[in-house]
């Protein structure tokens, strides 16, 4: 039996951006990548009107802390349920132009 698909509203992602002064960059299945790489949105697996916040994790604290006030206030501002959800790491697979990305 297949899975049913699970719709993303990307807009949403697109709101908080835009309240931000900033920009998607990139999308793809349930991640959103803003400009800059110093946060990563992701849908929620099971209501598609949630996002969780994560912080780069090569940013200080006192920057986290900024960065997920700032993105929680937006969210608020727009009526969107956004969670702080941790810190990720990118890390460039070694001769290939494939990433993987980690959670903390």
């Amino acid at each position: 039996m297949s899975e049913a698909l699970l719709f993303r509203p990307l807009h949403l992602a697109e709101q908080l951006t835009d309240e931000l002064g900033t920009s998607i960059t990139y999308a793809y299945d349930d991640l959103v990548f803003p400009e800059h790489s110093d946060v990563l949105l992701q849908f929620d697996g099971t209501d598609s009107t949630r996002l969780y916040l994560y912080i780069n994790g090569e940013a200080g604290k006192n920057e986290v802390e900024s960065l997920r006030d700032r993105w929680l206030q937006a969210a608020r501002t727009k009526d969107i349920a956004l969670h702080y959800n941790g810190t990720f790491a990118i890390e460039q697979l070694p001769g290939k132009e494939e990433v993987t990305i980690r959670f903390n």
